[in-house]
């Protein structure tokens, strides 16, 4: 065989390897996409579920009561997640056959036939091998055990709210905004991470919470904000049902981190709860107006004014840029409200 077949060969060779390893990155990246499609389709239920059993046991329950307006937003927002973990998955699917054509292409280019059923057999042991690893969980044993131990550092092992030794390691910004919008924090965000390459696991995008308080704080219930003398104070939603003990323990409540203070939670990071969490409260507020006063809504869809409201804004924002945008845009809203 002459020198520039072999090298040919080679450069076939090396190119199928290539596109061996980008068929498999892209099958795990759309594995994982569908668990998470798959857990927020059952969040939604559950959230469903929920509503329907609260309205069944209050037949005569009013659209303002704060229990019901509660239940029906966080319906409506366990829906928005359910649809873009649902376009998220399909535009994976997009890729990995994609991906899956170039490596059969390549295979094309190889003359030698037992070369080429033994190559297609990858496209089946990756099928295979991609199912087992990535059709369990969404992130990796060891990718949350490693956020977990970095963020135990700054928590002492325990909840910092309530002190519970059964607590969890709660990210500032959630890890599935970033699969939406993955490039806006390698450009915006890794520059305040403790070390860029933990990426959204850093322990700087992390805070030790027990389980209800760790949902509390994804729903934007209360946020955590830096002072301008650098203490950590919790902030609770005005419309959230807190019990009265709870308020008086929390509210304005100090959070005491322990460990390297380099590696206590960034502001840069908690000031986009914090606008998210201001974000929610304004639409909170003028959905109990709305829902208070419909003549002041007739131009809108008044048996539906509490649905529309909620609907109206996206509480789980991918692209920050866009959501300070709108935030500007709602507050404009409100002063011309008020001014009129």
């Amino acid at each position: 065989m002459s020198s520039t077949l072999l090298q040919d060969k080679k450069d076939i060779e090396d190119d199928k390897k290539r596109a061996e390893d980008a068929m498999k990155e892209a099958k795990d990246a759309m594995n994982r996409a569908e668990f998470e499609m798959k857990e927020a389709r059952n969040e939604l239920k559950e959230a469903e579920e929920a509503l329907k059993k609260w309205k069944e046991s209050n037949p005569n329950f009013s659209r303002t009561n704060e229990e019901f307006i509660e239940l029906k937003a966080e319906k409506e927002e366990k829906k928005e997640l359910y649809l873009a973990a649902q376009r998220i998955y399909l535009s994976k699917e997009e890729t990995y056959r994609s991906k899956e054509e170039t490596y059969r292409e390549l295979i094309k280019r190889i003359p030698n036939q037992e070369l080429e059923e033994k190559i297609a057999s990858v496209i089946k042991r990756t099928l295979e091998e991609s199912s087992v690893s990535s059709g369990k969980k969404s992130r990796s044993t060891s990718q949350q055990d490693a956020f977990r131990d970095r963020v135990r550092e700054t928590c002492g092992g325990r909840c910092l709210l309530t002190n519970q030794t059964s607590w969890e390691a709660c990210h500032i910004i959630p890890h599935r905004d970033i699969n939406v919008n993955f490039a806006t924090w390698e450009e915006e965000y890794s520059n305040y991470c403790f070390i860029k390459t933990h990426g959204i696991d850093d322990v700087r995008n992390g805070v030790g919470l027990c389980k209800r308080w760790h949902a509390l704080f994804d729903f934007y219930n209360f946020t955590i904000r830096l002072t301008d003398d650098n203490k950590y104070r919790v902030e609770l939603s005005k419309y959230y049902k807190y019990s009265d003990k709870e308020r008086a323990d929390y509210e304005g409540f100090i959070i005491q981190f322990t460990g390297d203070e380099q590696q206590w939670p960034s502001a840069f990071f908690l000031s986009h709860h914090n606008k998210n969490f201001a974000y929610r409260e304004a639409e909170r507020q003028r959905t109990i107006k709305a829902a208070a006063e419909p003549e002041d809504y007739a131009k809108r869809d008044s048996d539906a004014t509490i649905e529309y409201h909620f609907e109206r804004l996206d509480y789980r924002q991918t692209d920050w840029i866009k959501a300070q945008s709108k935030e500007h845009e709602a507050r404009q809203q409100d002063t011309e409200m008020v001014n009129t």
